[in-house]
Parts: structure tokens; sequence; C-alpha cells
């Protein structure tokens, strides 16, 4: 009976896997520019960074920042929202893009606290420093409410949301921009997430993701040594 039991679930678990493959594993989406990148056309896609699209000037010697800012994130380039994406939402746009704006600063300035030393974060730009500005500019809830009927009905969530940023890099010794960086991501396939069944909970993953990314990019110098997150995670809470 047990053996069974057993089975059952590992077959059960097995079609969910299928499934949630089979309905869609890519999450980087297109971002379109809103004007808060100035030369936006200089930015490509490469496989060599996480990123939809991203510059960088290679003339400067990216090794010698060793300080990094986080500036307020911006928000006033958020696309106005469709009936459908209207519909979605349990409370005011606004409130929750400025929460999340503040959410997105303190994982980013978390990401380079935790760089293994190679960063200190400071409060203030200045000579030496690395000033990072960012942009929230597209955030499409994750349909909550959706996600409850398709998942009692088939077993599987499958609205994910969508959040994307823009953000400019300066030397803070001289304020010129020194890289440019776009990024669109929905929430990951999963069996299983508690984040299928709240409003914000894919976009935050998706933040603490860009933050990380960030990071990793900068330690490693922009040498293309860090990879794209896998679209797929078997569960996330």
């Amino acid at each position: 009976m047990q053996k069974q039991s057993f089975l059952f679930k590992m077959t059960t678990l097995i079609f969910l896997c299928m499934v949630v493959v089979l309905t869609g594993c890519s999450t980087k989406g297109q971002v379109q520019d809103t004007g808060y990148l100035q030369q936006p056309e200089r930015m490509v896609k490469s496989d060599k960074y996480p990123f939809n699209r991203q510059w960088f000037d290679t003339s400067v010697d990216w090794s010698t920042y060793d300080k990094v800012y986080i500036s307020a994130v911006n928000i006033d380039h958020l696309k106005h929202l469709s009936w459908w994406q209207k519909a979605s939402l349990n409370s005011d746009l606004n409130s929750s893009a400025e929460q999340l704006a503040v959410y997105t600063r303190s994982q980013f300035e978390n990401a380079f606290r935790k760089s293994n030393g190679r960063f200190t974060v400071v409060n203030a730009p200045g000579p030496d420093v690395l000033v990072i500005e960012l942009a929230i500019v597209e955030l499409v809830p994750t349909k909550a409410w959706l996600n409850t009927i398709e998942f009692a009905g088939a077993f599987v969530a499958l609205d994910k949301g969508f959040t994307a940023i823009e953000s400019r890099m300066r030397d803070g010794g001289s304020g010129e921009v020194i890289a440019t960086i776009t990024d669109g991501e929905s929430g990951r396939n999963t069996v299983f997430s508690t984040n299928d069944f709240t409003w914000w909970g894919h976009s935050k993953n998706t933040l603490d993701y860009f933050a990380k990314s960030f990071e990793a990019v900068l330690a490693d110098n922009w040498q293309g040594h860090v990879s794209s997150r896998s679209a797929f995670a078997l569960i996330t809470w």
C-alpha cells in the first residue's frame, strides 16, 4: 500500500513537471525603451550576460571600483496598465510600486554587502564610487485570483506576472554614465510556488534575481562568466 502511494506521488510529480515545462519555459521578455536611458540603441543582447540588453564602457577599469552607491529607485516610467492588468490588482498601483522600489534598493544593497568583501555599500556618491541608478519600468502583478482557479482545475498556475527594470551606472567622481542595462523577467515556472497566489511574490523574486545578477556581473568585472537563471524551479516560496 505504501509502495503504491509512493508511486502515485512520484507519477503525479513527474506529470506536473511536464505540464509546467510544456506551458512555457521562457522567463525573459523584451523590454521597450521608456526614455529613462539615453542612447538605448547602443545596448545589445549577448549570451555572455544575464540581461535583456546591456552596454558598458570597455575603456573603464571596472576592477578599481570597490565602493557602490545604490540610488533611490525610480518608478516614474512605469507603463500604463491595461484593463486586464488593473483587474488583477487588489491595491493601489502607486502604493505597491513605491513599496517595491524601497524593496529593490534594499535587495541591491544586501546583494553587494554579501559580495565576499569586494564591495562596500556607501551612503553617497563620490570619487572611486560606482553609482547604480535603477528604474522599475514595468510591473504586471501575478493574477492570484486566476491562478487559484487554474490550480484547482489543472493543478498548475499559469500566470507569473512580469517585472522589468532599466539601469544606469555612473562614475561617482565624474558623474559620467559608464554602463546601461535593461532586463525583464516573468516569474519562474514551478510545480508549486506560494508566489503564484500573491500579487507581488514573483516580482520580489525577480527583483532579488536582478540584484544578485548585477553584483555577480560587477564582481566579475564584465568578463562574461555569469549565466541567466533557470526558467524552471521545482518549488519556490
